[in-house]
């Protein structure tokens, strides 16, 4: 296994790691904290947290596992091509397992971007009508909106499943959206229309990530894999940081946490007097009966 391929897997596996702890916190938040729970924003950060706790648990692992499949093939064969693409690469995970991935994926970072969109128009929302915030934007909306981003991100998902555009990418390494036909046709030109969609009203995040997956369009140019891989750990680093920057760096989620901290904490301390405490009045006892 390469160095790069090395550090992609390392990194993959730390952000696995702080996206389940990240956002499963915000969640105990959600359920400690009645506060947290009657703000509005409250219900798209939980929209949030969920997609990038699925993202988690079904596609960070597919793109470990694409990683590894891919060093193990290259020191095998030992030759790379020039564009480092390796289209000629079998998919290791099954052609139905890695298209029902790639259908996860669509939905959920759709799902997710839109979900960052709504919490910048909450924030708005509350700055510029603070006095009638409440009446404008209440959980009835917030479940509004969150139920259109289902349907929003449940109608790309299903797009790319009709017309078989998901599957195993070698650029990415992963089970993703990838168009495996020619550059011409009526058919390339619907799936230019979609992608250029798809990345135009998710909300761009990530211009990295999305100067890559449009520059795919253009014939004739190859994307290296590194590259490509680099991107969907770009993509996956925001899960990992969503829950800081939109909700645990608040004060009101740090307290929150602090508070369930202390709870665990001060039944660990008390568990290990009461066991002590046990022990050394069985002590007594057996010194009284000799």
């Amino acid at each position: 296994m390469h160095f790069p391929e090395v550090l992609f897997a390392v990194f993959l596996f730390a952000v696995a790691l702080v996206t389940l702890v990240s956002n499963v916190s915000v969640l105990i938040c959600f359920a400690r904290s009645a506060d947290i729970r009657a703000q509005a924003a409250g219900v798209f950060i939980l929209n949030l947290s969920f997609s990038n706790i699925l993202l988690a648990f079904i596609n960070m692992p597919v793109t470990f596992l694409g990683v590894a499949a891919t060093a193990t093939s290259s020191s095998g064969s030992g030759s790379i091509s020039s564009s480092g693409s390796r289209g000629e690469e079998q998919n290791p995970l099954g052609d139905a397992y890695c298209g029902a991935v790639s259908f996860a994926e669509t939905f959920l970072t759709t799902n997710g971007m839109l979900s960052m969109a709504a919490l910048s128009v909450d924030r708005w929302t509350a700055v510029v009508f603070p006095l009638s915030y409440s009446a404008k934007l209440g959980h009835r909306q917030a479940s509004a909106i969150v139920a259109y981003s289902w349907l929003h991100s449940l109608a790309f998902a299903l797009s790319e499943l009709l017309m078989s555009w998901g599957g195993y990418s070698p650029t990415y390494a992963s089970c993703t959206l990838r168009y495996g036909g020619g550059r011409d046709g009526p058919r390339y030109v619907a799936f230019a229309a979609f992608t250029a969609l798809l990345h135009c009203t998710g909300f761009a995040l990530c211009l990295a990530v999305m100067s890559v997956a449009l520059v795919q369009l253009v014939p004739h140019i190859n994307v290296h894999r590194y590259w490509g891989i680099a991107t969907k750990c770009l993509t996956y680093a925001k899960a990992a940081s969503d829950p800081f920057v939109y909700s645990l760096l608040r004060q009101q989620y740090r307290q929150v946490l602090v508070g369930v901290t202390d709870r665990m904490l001060r039944r660990d301390r008390f568990s290990l007097s009461s066991n002590s405490t046990s022990s050394g009045t069985d002590a007594d006892g057996i010194c009284r009966v000799a």
